[in-house]
């Protein structure tokens, strides 16, 4: 009886003293791997991971550009009953010229653009910087695919109304996209309008335009 008990509590003994060198070599391994990440972590620098989306070209110098003339017809002004959305249109048919913003999750970049919506819902526009075109994509060629149109507002993050349209984009013969006019903004003295651009057959952010026109000649 006494033998039993011996033995057995020899075979416990045995298993605990087992498991306290089991945990003796997992903490020693644990304490190795934490010394070699330590080390790794002063003399190895782990490379950047290249981001795979659109990435932005290098930021050219802006030129020196000065506003358009306006060059709005008075006798076609709407009336003063007219639908706010058509007295936006029409301060929009102007020859404006200004920067255009486009933001990128690899970088941002700047170019300068002139852009003439006419009142017959045709649009021209050219950029000022080599390798650009107006609207980013597509080509600065005057043809008649380029429509615009201003369908009505929307209201904002600070509850303002702002206009809303879309135009289109001219890749050449047959080919073209409709992006949308986000956000259209104008000053009190018409000479001014802000909108963003969103090429919707893409998933990047809208490009953000801040264009001026001469108010001496409206």
């Amino acid at each position: 009886m006494l033998m039993g008990m011996t033995t057995q509590r020899t075979g416990t003994g045995q298993t605990m003293a087992a498991a306290r060198r089991s945990k003796r070599a997992l903490a020693a391994a644990l304490a190795a791997g934490a010394l070699f990440v330590a080390g790794c972590g002063e003399g190895f620098e782990r490379p950047p991971v290249p981001f795979e989306g659109p990435q932005p070209k290098p930021q050219q110098p802006l030129p020196e550009w000065t506003p358009p003339a306006c060059e709005r017809d008075p006798a076609t002004a709407p009336p003063a009953d007219a639908l706010p959305e058509e007295k936006l249109a029409w301060a929009m048919t102007a020859h404006w010229r200004g920067k255009a913003a486009a933001s990128f999750p690899g970088g941002s970049e700047v170019f300068v653009v002139d852009v003439t919506f006419e009142p017959d819902g045709h649009y021209k526009a050219h950029s000022l910087m080599p390798g650009y075109a107006a609207f980013y994509y597509g080509a600065d060629d005057d043809v008649p695919e380029k429509t615009w149109d201003l369908d009505g507002f929307g209201g904002n993050v600070d509850g303002e109304l702002e206009g809303i349209g879309s135009i289109t984009i001219w890749f050449g013969p047959g080919n073209t996209q409709r992006g949308e006019l986000l956000g259209v903004e104008m000053s009190e003295d018409l000479s001014a309008m802000r909108f963003r651009f969103l090429p919707t057959w893409l998933g990047v952010q809208p490009f953000v335009y801040d264009l001026r026109c001469d108010p001496e000649s409206l």
